[in-house]
């Protein structure tokens, strides 16, 4: 083998190394970002989700609205032990969350 073909070998072997070495650092630097904004989220979300389940008025509300129809008490208790106070609270969070979301211009939803 020639000399100027050991050094064109060796330049080839150094620079894949020095690649492999930059996207080694990169894919450390990309799990480490994930994992800061995995933990800010995370954070965020259990702050909202601990604020939410504070401020449970479904059943509140929903007694209020049928002793104001004057349904009948029986019925009332029948309608909290079916959970219907809950399910229209999941129902209205549901729609909230669409009617926020479309507020996010479609530029950066759609692919």
């Amino acid at each position: 083998m020639s000399f100027f073909q050991t050094v064109v070998n060796w330049l080839t072997n150094f620079f894949s190394w020095i690649e492999q070495a930059f996207l080694w650092v990169l894919d450390g630097l990309v799990v480490i970002l994930q994992f800061v904004v995995f933990t800010i989220l995370d954070g965020l979300f259990l702050v909202v989700e601990s604020i939410i389940a504070v401020i449970d008025l479904s059943a509140v509300a929903f007694n209020y609205a049928a002793a104001w129809s004057h349904l009948p008490a029986q019925l009332i208790w029948l309608m909290n032990a079916l959970g219907l106070p809950q399910c229209f609270t999941i129902l209205g969070s549901a729609y909230l969350v669409r009617l926020g979301l479309n507020l996010i211009p479609s530029v950066f939803t759609r692919v």
